[in-house]
């Protein structure tokens, strides 16, 4: 049958609004019918699924068995259930269903696809039902992962073609495809609003083609149209620099974090069970207290989860009656459940202690403050060169320092720029590393197309006198000085001083403020960014923000991409 949207609320989804919320809402839909049933995903489907919905919860709808698409030839045939199956509507997913209806192992079939699939993928699957086992074939809306309930990335890592300043083909009809499903889930279409960076216009123009072409399909009240807002990464090249000390940011930081999952393999001595952890909210309350807590923070907390559940744990000792041994077993799967979520975390937070001691990580990150956000440049230039020469440095925070310095200096009277590069080429003979700051000061440096906004708030009187006052009036924390850029564009767009030269509105005019904006940040985002926007969405109650990118950055993520942007071209060229 023909491809349709389905599995979709009757009206646009209300102030809870969740982006995780509605991928669990479409899982529950396709599997809620009667019988018992198998869910079949593909890879990126099954990733997805697993970050919003738990798998103890889709087995309760009657749901025998979850299996991969791939496994074609690992899985029995059980003619008795019905298969659900989820996938892309990539030519990859088609091909793999193609084969397994070629050799079908279930009795029939309900195909949901994530996004709008295109007829020649439909005919592929036409042909090979000869069996007639394809009971229905529906489009649903989930080429998006939500990270958080207001957070998700696309998991595009690659944007730029062989110019600068063009997109992939492949990348362009992704993105597009990621950020249009997010507003098809949510039963919304956004006010299109850009920066004008030549990615961000395209980015737009084709998102706001896609919508008209789409027509009916994307039609929602107009009353609850949000905002979309495109930014461009490179017109805040900082935030991504900088050391990071909120929790949910130092483990993506030190070691990543893939589809709410974080490997702690290279953690010296930790247990197998340890090996991989899940790193998700929705299933650790320790996480959702301190997801966005400072180190220090996070140190005490655990601390005092660790006294308490020693102190369980004396107790489970002491089984002196039959009522005591009653109520360890009534209170058992809560005790396994607390030693879990301690062991993960004393390990996580013991590891990064060690990490932050050892590389000296404290010293870094004052000087990075000090430079992001400071207007004293003779000390802050004494104590980067103070630092340089610390053998206990790592390769790539040497680097980082004299790139932020660049970024912030590159124009000044003052700047040591030259001399600091030349120190950095003769402590390294690795050519990648001695051309890293030189290649992303051509991309992201004054000169670039992409940096349009007053990064450091010294072009206006009223910005630099903040920033004087900043150095000296004294912080609470040195460490965390520092705003990223976005919330400035947030607070700029709330009082409606965002700028239409720098902002065009590229598809249906603003008639009145949006109660919901959703950020898309080309280039990628951060969880620093994450937790400002949390900050603001609580600071502005009647509005809500949710951040998008195409992938989510650490400071290694960021530079290789500068890196692998550079190594396309010598020149950038305009769209």
């Amino acid at each position: 049958s023909a491809a349709g949207p389905a599995a979709v609320p009757d009206k646009p989804r209300g102030a809870h609004l969740s982006l995780t919320g509605c991928i669990r809402d479409y899982v529950f839909r396709m599997v809620s019918s009667e019988g018992d049933k198998v869910l079949l995903l593909d890879a990126t489907m099954r990733a997805r699924v697993s970050i919003a919905v738990s798998q103890t919860d889709i087995l309760k709808q009657h749901v025998y068995l979850i299996e991969s698409l791939e496994k074609l030839k690992e899985r029995e045939a059980m003619k008795h259930l019905k298969c659900v199956a989820f996938i892309e509507p990539t030519q990859e997913s088609v091909s793999l269903m193609v084969e397994e209806l070629k050799d079908p192992k279930y009795g029939s079939y309900e195909i949901y696809f994530s996004h709008v699939v295109k007829p020649y993928l439909l005919q592929q699957l036409a042909e090979a039902d000869n069996k007639e086992l394809v009971h229905d074939v529906q489009e649903v809306f989930t080429q998006f992962t939500p990270v958080s309930h207001c957070h998700f990335t696309l998991g595009v890592p690659r944007l730029i073609g062989d110019a600068i300043n063009t997109w992939r083909k492949d990348s362009l009809e992704a993105v597009v495809a990621g950020i249009s499903s997010v507003f098809l889930a949510c039963r919304r279409r956004p006010i299109i609003r850009a920066q004008s960076t030549p990615l961000c216009l395209r980015l737009a123009q084709e998102l706001a083609g896609f919508m008209k072409s789409e027509g009916a399909l994307c039609e929602f009240p107009r009353e609850s149209a949000p905002l979309l807002l495109i930014l461009d990464r490179w017109d805040d090249p900082v935030t991504p620099l900088l050391t990071q000390w909120t929790y949910e940011a130092m483990v993506h930081e030190n070691f990543g974090i893939t589809n709410n999952v974080v490997s702690l393999k290279e953690v010296p001595g930790v247990h197998k069970d340890l090996q991989q952890v899940v790193f998700a909210v929705d299933h650790d309350e320790f996480l959702r207290e301190h997801i966005y807590s400072n180190f220090g923070e996070v140190g005490q907390a655990i601390r005092k989860k660790v006294e308490k559940y020693q102190e369980k744990a004396e107790s489970h000792k002491k089984l002196e009656s039959i009522e005591d041994i009653k109520n360890l077993l009534s209170s058992y799967p809560e005790y396994r459940a607390m030693a879990g979520m301690v062991n993960k975390h004393v390990t996580i937070i013991g590891e990064l202690s060690s990490i932050v001691s050892k590389f000296n990580l404290l010293e870094v990150s004052e000087v990075e403050q000090q430079i992001a956000c400071q207007a004293t440049h003779g000390e802050t230039l004494e104590h980067l060169r103070t630092l340089l020469v610390d053998q206990t440095l790592r390769p790539i925070d040497r680097v980082r320092m004299v790139l932020l310095y660049a970024i912030r200096y590159e124009r000044a009277a003052q700047s040591t720029l030259p001399q600091l590069m030349q120190e950095l080429q003769h402590m390294y003979t690795e050519e990648r590393l001695r051309e890293i700051v030189p290649t992303a000061l051509s991309l992201v440096g004054a000169k670039s197309a992409s940096r349009q906004s007053d990064l450091f708030g010294v072009k206006t009187a009223t910005g630099y006198i903040k920033k004087i006052v900043g150095g000296l009036k004294g912080i609470d924390n040195i460490y965390t000085q520092h705003t990223p850029l976005l919330m400035t564009t947030l607070d700029q767009f709330l009082k409606g001083k965002l700028k239409d030269n720098l902002f065009p509105v590229i598809d249906r005019n603003l008639t009145s403020k949006p109660r919901e904006v959703f950020v898309f940040i080309v280039g990628g985002s951060t969880y620093e960014e994450a937790r400002a926007v949390d900050l603001f969405n609580q600071a502005n109650p009647g509005m809500k923000v949710f951040l998008g990118s195409n992938v989510i950055h650490s400071t290694n993520s960021f530079i290789k991409d500068l890196m692998d942007t550079a190594a396309l071209t010598a020149k950038p060229t305009a769209l």
